[in-house]
């Protein structure tokens, strides 16, 4: 009657944690999707959204792929079935996050006793910031699945012997993480060493196992299940030239960006490279194609960076050398660290978030603990710190940021819950040696707190500034002006010398009918930056709207002034002259347009109707003359 009992127990245990997991989910899916960026995703994530509805509508691939495609094909196969990308993949990245919770209490009660075991998973259901995480159109809850769900298998109870089916399944789960996230291909020989144990059986302690026929079976049938996913991408990449990419060319980009004399270890940014999605991956191939003198397949754009980031190392070693250990201090740091998004801000604002204080910080220390505590008892607790270890390497060889590091968080509860078991048992143990064990881990414990409270330069400044913003462009992009005005005046409070809200509340003033606002905006950008050209762009056509038509033409003759080959700023200025009744002006600006730029079809066609309109024929046919023997857009 006791196994039927233990059984029992364990379904109770689970369906605790994920009874917790759900309802915190829930709060926070309901709570979230109140924000603007709900419905109107940005950066990274309208990014996926847009890829997968490109692919949903039957657009192809042409060209080999710059990231892993698993994610965005989900979302197209969701939107097949759905129609939409709101709430349909946030609910099954719920279930993905559900899912990891059961595997980590499942890996977890491997190696603990059953109230340890429990605490590990409701730790792990509490968890903010993969529960915030799991709400974006990011693929962390994708990829963070496939890791635990591949080390759930690695710490499974022996087969005796194991299957071929077994390891077949391992190196499927790892080739379907790899065209997720391909930097866990670095995590491989942690997996390779797990696969030879399970295939030779134990060794000695202290000794690895010798390479004979069960282990080199073992290894080939986690390399074949490896590449059964990677194969019908490989095969794609080759199709449209790029054969030396089996997954995606993004690698060495981000590479550079980790690797560079003005790197932080977290920022994904760098010197001559735009910082918006679209501009950043323009720039980076026209800079390697500029350099090479020709186009340039994906792995070889791939590599000039890569290049370019090793240059750093071997010009400035020292200085490479800092940045690393910053990144490494970065990954076990307690700060999270934004990228697409700031989860501070979401825990700041969110009651949701806010009320759960089980952040990876808070148990870290425990954590590192424990890893030596179970890494002596038990060699599956091997296998997990190193997965952990070597993923941790993958991350810090290009840049930090906290979605990054969500597969190590949720194995930090089961080595925390291992820490804890430890020092319960040592209070219960003889009196004699027990003090000092407790001393000696309650000095490490404080050492290593101590250690791990480092605050990256430069995330705190301004506050949250940059997160109001965004919130503001979403609440454009969904056509709400007076709520985006609402928040770019909270960035703007937080830090007044953020030319880019003062140029984006302009477009909110003037979407919102407030055009004399919206010039005084572009004004305030303009004191802090005199030349920059969208705000004198803007604040241009707000003069026009006002009909004050003089400042206007003046600001847009300075503006040409600094740029004079700027054909979409002469055309604003040909069109705003028209409509102050200057049409021979008018007409003027856009023959210098078509001086310029031939090709522009639709300027081309309002200067025919201009000429048509003041009476010029001879002009008119003049031009339709050349519009028939240019190649038009």
């Amino acid at each position: 009657m006791a196994a039927p009992r233990t059984d029992q127990r364990a379904w109770r245990d689970i369906a605790v944690v994920l009874a917790v997991a759900a309802g915190l989910r829930l709060w926070h899916l309901l709570e979230l999707s109140a924000w603007p960026t709900f419905r109107a995703p940005l950066m990274d994530a309208r990014y996926h959204v847009e890829w997968a509805l490109r692919l949903a509508g039957g657009g192809g691939e042409s060209e080999s792929f710059f990231r892993a495609p698993l994610y965005p094909y989900l979302l197209a196969l969701l939107h097949r079935f759905t129609g939409e990308l709101v709430w349909s993949p946030r609910l099954l990245q719920l279930g993905l996050g559900l899912a990891t919770v059961s595997l980590t209490h499942r890996i977890a009660s491997r190696l603990l006793s059953r109230p340890f075991a429990l605490f590990a998973g409701l730790l792990a259901a509490a968890l903010w910031l993969p529960i915030h995480h799991e709400t974006e159109l990011l693929l962390e809850p994708l990829f963070t699945f496939w890791v635990m769900l591949l080390l759930e298998r690695i710490t499974a109870r022996r087969s005796d012997p194991p299957t071929a089916g077994e390891f077949l399944i391992w190196g499927g789960i790892a080739g379907l993480a790899a065209i997720t996230r391909p930097n866990i291909l670095l995590c491989l020989p942690a997996v390779f060493w797990a696969a030879l144990r399970r295939g030779e059986g134990s060794s000695p302690a202290g000794r690895l196992p010798r390479l004979e026929r069960a282990g080199a079976r073992a290894l080939a049938l986690v390399t074949f299940g490896l590449l059964l996913p990677i194969l019908p991408v490989w095969l794609h990449n080759l199709s449209v030239g790029d054969p030396r990419t089996p997954i995606a060319w993004q690698g060495g980009i981000n590479f550079y960006l980790g690797n560079n004399p003005d790197a932080t270890g977290w920022s994904a940014t760098a010197p001559g490279l735009r910082t918006d999605w679209q501009g950043g991956y323009d720039d980076a191939i026209q800079q390697a194609e500029q350099a090479a003198g020709r186009p340039l397949a994906g792995a070889e754009v791939s590599d000039y960076w890569t290049r370019r980031g090793l240059r750093f190392w071997r010009e400035d070693p020292s200085a490479a050398l800092s940045l690393t250990v910053r990144k490494v201090r970065l990954i076990l740091s307690p700060w999270e660290i934004k990228n697409n998004e700031d989860p501070r801000f979401a825990q700041a604002q969110l009651r949701s978030l806010r009320w759960l204080p089980t952040g990876y910080g808070l148990w870290l220390p425990l954590a590192l603990l424990g890893v030596i505590v179970l890494c002596r008892r038990d060699t599956r607790a091997r296998a997990l710190a190193a997965v952990a270890a070597l993923y941790a390497v993958s991350v810090v060889l290009f840049f930090v940021c906290s979605r990054y590091r969500v597969p190590i968080v949720y194995l930090v509860p089961i080595f925390a819950a291992g820490s804890l078991e430890w020092l319960a048992r040592t209070v219960r143990a003889p009196q004699v040696g027990r003090a000092p064990r407790l001393a000696a881990a309650l000095v490490a414990l404080v050492l290593l707190h101590l250690a791990l409270r480092y605050e990256p330069p430069g995330l705190r400044s301004g506050g949250y500034f940059q997160s109001y913003s965004s919130l503001g462009d979403a609440w454009i992009a969904l056509e709400r002006p007076v709520p985006a005005i609402e928040a770019y005046q909270a960035a703007l409070r937080e830090n007044p010398g953020y030319i880019a809200a003062w140029n984006n509340l302009g477009r909110a003033q003037t979407a919102a009918g407030r055009p004399a606002a919206a010039a005084a905006s572009y004004r305030r950008g303009l004191d802090l930056a005199p030349d920059h050209p969208t705000l004198l762009l803007n604040l241009a056509e707000s003069l026009a709207a006002q009909s004050h038509y003089p400042a206007a033409d003046s600001t847009f003759a300075h503006l040409l002034s600094l740029h004079p080959s700027a054909w979409d700023i002469r055309w604003s200025r040909a069109r705003v002259l028209v409509r102050a009744g200057e049409r021979k002006a008018g007409l003027s600006q856009y023959l210098l347009l078509l001086q310029d730029q031939p090709r522009t079809d639709a300027p081309r066609r309002e200067a025919i109707e201009l000429a048509d309109a003041l009476g010029d024929s001879a002009l008119a046919r003049t031009l339709r003359e050349q519009a028939g023997g240019s190649s038009q857009r």
